[in-house]
């Protein structure tokens, strides 16, 4: 039996969100997968951000990494989370120093609300990974953010 392939999947405020999770059980579903959650240590919360302290930022994308976590592995996925940089290109480069991935899933909210697609940020992570890249629009969970 191989080894399951291995997909990174960044998202921040739409970690928890359900369609994300019906993406990933339908990559699961085409083939044994691990899944790594990556969350950038950033708040997600607009200008209030300016106002966090850098741990108060850390914890809470850690507890919204763990709910995410939870989530995914209740529908039976093979998870585990980490949380990276605060800015997400550096958080995915930081971590393919030491680990290796076949697919990287960008979750974002829809256009008119996201600042990753703001900064291309699907199209920045294919071009500097050179992974192929799965954007999912998700929608954030009212019960993941603070504020």
């Amino acid at each position: 039996m191989s080894d399951p392939r291995r997909v990174l999947v960044v998202a921040n405020v739409t970690a928890t969100s359900p369609t994300l999770q019906t993406q990933l059980q339908r990559l699961s579903a085409e083939a044994p997968t691990h899944f790594t959650l990556l969350v950038p240590a950033s708040s997600g919360a607009g200008d209030r951000s300016l106002t966090w302290e850098e741990n108060e930022v850390w914890h809470h994308a850690e507890a919204n990494m763990n709910r995410a976590v939870e989530r995914l592995r209740a529908a039976g996925l093979d998870v585990e989370g980490r949380v990276g940089a605060p800015d997400p290109v550096n958080a995915v480069n930081d971590l393919l120093l030491t680990e290796h991935f076949e697919l990287l899933v960008v979750s974002t909210l829809p256009e008119h609300r996201s600042p990753w697609l703001g900064a291309s940020l699907p199209d920045r992570l294919a071009e500097e990974t050179g992974l192929d890249v799965l954007h999912v629009i998700s929608q954030e969970e009212r019960s993941t953010v603070s504020g």
